[in-house]
């Protein structure tokens, strides 16, 4: 926090890094303890929750900020608000609908400043051995909640979960630790990406060159100029290229408009693969579409966007009433149900 910070927003924040490093320090600084010490108090600090993200936002142009490190790269935006040697708090600010299924390789915790939302977790069991940041395994759903104000979450390097999120933007509060030991681990050195059907991958930013990023940007180049060598190429790479890079042209085949012109060549090449991941990845392309639809849909309404957000993780048609009655009286489920028909048309036939 800048010193500069009006006492009401930078107090709370500052009595708030204090204490955990005080619990921290009790406990020798063992990264093991502090996602309990995190969660723990952001359960009963309930002044940092009263601060105004508006506010922030401004305080944060006209009062300046900490260092804010250009690897710290999520939210939209992210706002370090508090940094020292052992861990660094964050105001995160949400303006998507939802966040991939994903891993972590470091500590923490988080817990809604502003906005409730949908928390899924997940454990995945690796079936085959990782092939340059592209694993194939079980991803097995866990646990579903609805998280509100202040309800706060341990992060771990074990956690794989999702976020959707009820309002646009959300606003989350999140302390995450310096140089755990899991970043010397070539096992946990880059957080994951996980879909339903099994398929995981290494983050483009993360991954271990920007190999990737540059073919799929020549890719995406190549099929705007020249079509006919895009299609050609297309087949080639779908047919026997590397798995990550075969991943991600698959997720623009499914999420943009000029893939359908491209998605029967797209899935005969798949099948010409000598390994696994040309069925694996098959599989995904219709997760893929369904995830980009369903996270353009926007409502003003919590409970229309709470049925949104079902669709988008494969919930059934059928079985989102019920999902929606734990939730909500039966009134506003039903004005839920006939906006999703309305917002929806045919697509969640």
């Amino acid at each position: 926090m800048d010193r500069n910070w009006p006492s009401h927003v930078g107090g709370p924040i500052k009595e708030f890094e204090m204490t955990i490093l005080r619990e921290y320090e009790r406990e020798g600084f063992d990264h093991a303890s502090l996602p309990r010490i995190a969660r723990q108090t952001m359960e009963d600090a309930p002044s940092i929750f009263d601060i105004d993200p508006a506010e922030v936002l401004e305080v944060a142009v006209t009062s300046g900020l900490p260092r804010q490190d250009w690897s710290n790269d999520f939210g939209e935006p992210v706002l370090t608000v508090a940094n020292n040697r052992h861990f660094r708090v964050d105001l995160l600010f949400w303006a998507h609908n939802a966040s991939p299924t994903h891993s972590h390789v470091s500590c923490g915790a988080f817990a809604p400043v502003y906005g409730r939302r949908v928390h899924q977790t997940y454990s995945f069991h690796q079936h085959e051995e990782e092939e340059k940041g592209f694993r194939l395994g079980t991803l097995s759903a866990l646990k579903r909640d609805t998280l509100a104000t202040g309800e706060a979450v341990e992060i771990t390097p074990e956690l794989i979960h999702d976020l959707y999120w009820l309002k646009q933007p959300s606003v989350t509060l999140s302390l995450r630790c310096h140089n755990h030991p899991a970043l010397g681990s070539e096992q946990r050195l880059r957080p994951w990406e996980f879909w339903e059907t099994g398929v995981a991958v290494v983050d483009m930013v993360h991954q271990d060159s920007a190999n990737v990023n540059r073919q799929m940007s020549s890719l995406r180049l190549l099929q705007q100029v020249a079509p006919k060598r895009f299609r050609r190429t297309l087949k080639e790479v779908a047919a026997g290229g590397e798995a990550l890079l075969v991943y991600h042209l698959a997720a623009d085949i499914a999420g943009t408009n000029w893939g359908v012109d491209y998605y029967d060549d797209f899935l005969n090449a798949l099948d010409l693969r000598s390994d696994s991941s040309g069925q694996a990845i098959s599989a995904l392309l219709p997760v893929l579409h369904r995830k980009s639809l369903y996270n353009q849909i926007r409502s003003h309404n919590e409970a229309t966007q709470f049925a949104v957000g079902l669709l988008w993780n494969g919930t059934p048609v059928e079985r989102i009433d019920d999902f929606l009655a734990t939730s909500y009286p039966q009134t506003e489920v039903q004005k839920a149900l006939q906006a999703l028909d309305e917002i929806t048309g045919p697509a969640d036939d």
